[in-house]
């Protein structure tokens, strides 16, 4: 489902509440301009995705926005609950959206286990470090996620958080695509990028290997079909301090 026009909060409520009882929606897409998104429909639709067990995509851009964070923290809180929901996109253009939303929201990435791909547009939101330590605090052990953005322009995001997704990616081995951008000194984007690069190099690898033979976990030494034999060659090439092994993805 796609919708993207001014509606009022009866029409929206409405639709949340339809997205809710649904049985068969999977994607979901509500675009809102000139701050038409209001509370209670925005509330209506963080009970919808909680509850829906088909939305596997949701995507929420509300322009000129007067939403604040116990919007982000209800959104946040029905992603950490969802079972199915596996790409998430945020765009909420407000002064009001705070670290608030974003500890939530780091929140719900380190509890989901389906989510694989979370893009947040956070620009001109009143968010700092505290949002950008905990989004590298769940970036580093989150297993599932493939796919991570986060444009933060605008904000009060600096250095600190440069150097906290740095060290969180780097032990890191299942995310494939980072998307960063933010006005800060010392930009680490070409660093990431190269860790970015090892993890797809390591994944392949793996793919590889399980093409080539048939693992087993009862085998120990005793094979090179050993599971265990193959999880110690790569965890050899792997960086130090990883939680998540290629062989594990």
């Amino acid at each position: 489902m796609c919708i993207r026009d001014s509606f009022g909060v009866v029409s929206g409520v409405s639709l949340a509440k339809a997205s809710d009882q649904n049985t068969t929606l999977k994607p979901f897409t509500l675009t809102s301009f000139g701050g038409c998104l209001v509370d209670d429909t925005a509330t209506a639709l963080a009970k919808a995705i909680h509850r829906n067990n088909t939305l596997m995509s949701f995507t929420l851009v509300a322009a000129q926005s007067q939403l604040g964070d116990h919007i982000g923290t209800a959104l946040a809180l029905a992603i950490q609950q969802n079972a199915t929901l596996k790409s998430f996109d945020l765009s909420i253009h407000s002064r009001f959206i705070g670290d608030k939303t974003g500890i939530a929201l780091a929140a719900a990435i380190c509890q989901n286990a389906t989510l694989t791909c979370f893009k947040w547009c956070a620009m001109y939101n009143a968010i700092g470090d505290a949002t950008g330590n905990a989004l590298a605090l769940a970036l580093q052990q989150n297993t599932t996620l493939k796919s991570f953005a986060l444009k933060a322009r605008g904000t009060k995001i600096g250095i600190q958080t440069g150097k906290a997704l740095v060290v969180a990616i780097s032990r890191n081995m299942t995310l494939m695509s980072f998307t960063w951008l933010a006005a800060i000194g010392d930009d680490p984007t070409e660093f990431i990028k190269q860790l970015i690069v090892d993890n797809r190099t390591l994944t392949l690898q793996r793919q590889v290997l399980r093409q080539l033979t048939t693992l087993s976990s009862h085998l120990g030494f005793q094979s090179v079909k050993s599971a265990m034999f193959w999880n110690l060659v790569l965890e050899f090439f792997a960086r130090p301090g990883c939680f998540v092994l290629p062989l594990h993805i």
